[in-house]
């Protein structure tokens, strides 16, 4: 039986047994990393022509996709499903992917007890992470998908970060820190986080240092001030009154103990929009899950989300001046 092995995150590489697949283009790699996310079920062919090719006519974007599809029968004939009307990637017991490693291994966490076991975990699902979803790839639901899984890698080191300090290992959650920064500067949890580490290490002058970077870094990216929970810790360490039990990343968002059965189509909408649009509302009435939804997706997102009483709850999303122009093209973000 054959082996298929596929890495999605960071450079594109499928091997099948053992052998590098060669794939001839960026497009036939999206078609196939496509098809295997959304191997739960079948895909017309219109749909992913549209999908794949929005910035074409009809006819040229179902001729790409012909196209698309005849290369990977040659290639990866043995694990899709090409009908006439339909196509879908067939999963098999031999199949691996990174993506689907890096979820399990956060999923297992969750399940233990153990605070090493549970630090093994998050250090398996980092090593996973080589990189942004089909590095080099810049398709539109390419775009969704890598904010998508740069934020879970980013919260996981943030969660690492918190695992280490608590082990007393300041040196190991700091690195988790910088990872971060490197990354997005303007992540103020993580320039909390790096804040408590310094401090708890009796490195006084560096925590404060870190505020410094921090408020001239949200200002430069973000347009905006540290929240107040930020500038409170501040002062907490600058006049020497900080408790070991603060919280590295203190939020106003509470924990979510609902499960979110039958809301996927509402998540996956809100996911959509928060990459695209600065403002998102959601509105209904009272107990109709709005609040809880907002906060599944954005538990470890950002630090301070303001939350407004009465019919509706919105985020503002800040959008820094480096993030691509072309997620700022829906009706949203124009009004």
């Amino acid at each position: 039986m054959s082996t298929l092995n596929m890495r999605f995150l960071g450079e594109f590489q499928v091997c099948l047994d053992g052998v590098l697949v060669s794939f001839k283009s960026r497009s036939l790699q999206s078609v196939f990393a496509y098809l295997v996310l959304h191997r739960d079920q079948a895909h017309s062919r219109a749909s992913l022509a549209s999908l794949l090719w929005p910035e074409t006519s009809d006819a040229q974007a179902r001729m790409n996709l012909r196209h698309a599809l005849y290369e990977l029968k040659k290639i990866l004939g043995d694990y899709l499903s090409i009908g006439r009307e339909q196509i879908q990637f067939l999963p098999q017991n031999d199949s691996w992917l990174d993506l689907e490693e890096f979820e399990q291994a956060l999923q297992r966490r969750e399940k233990l007890k153990d605070s090493q076991e549970q630090l093994r975990c998050l250090e398996e699902a980092v090593a996973l992470y080589r990189g942004r979803f089909l590095e080099g790839c810049y398709d539109d639901w390419v775009l969704v998908e890598q904010r998508r899984w740069n934020d879970l890698y980013l919260s996981t080191l943030s969660q690492l970060a918190e695992s280490y300090a608590q082990l007393k290992e300041y040196a190991k959650a700091l690195e988790q820190c910088r990872r971060v920064l490197e990354i997005e500067p303007w992540r103020e949890n993580a320039h909390r986080q790096k804040m408590l580490y310094h401090y708890l290490v009796g490195e006084t002058s560096e925590a404060l240092d870190t505020y410094q970077h921090c408020v001239k870094t949200l200002k430069e990216h973000l347009g905006t001030e540290p929240s107040p929970e930020t500038h409170k810790v501040y002062e907490q360490m600058r006049k020497h009154e900080v408790s070991t039990m603060l919280q590295a990343s203190p939020n106003n968002l509470p924990k979510v103990s609902t499960h979110f059965i039958g809301r996927e189509l509402e998540i996956s909408e809100i996911k959509k929009l928060l990459a695209t649009a600065q403002l998102v509302t959601l509105v209904g009435i009272g107990g109709a899950g709005r609040r809880a939804s907002l906060c599944k997706r954005l538990q470890n997102f950002w630090g301070n989300i303001p939350m407004e009483s009465g019919g509706s709850i919105s985020l503002r999303c800040l959008i820094p001046h480096s993030f691509p122009k072309r997620w700022l093209r829906c009706s949203a973000c124009r009004k």
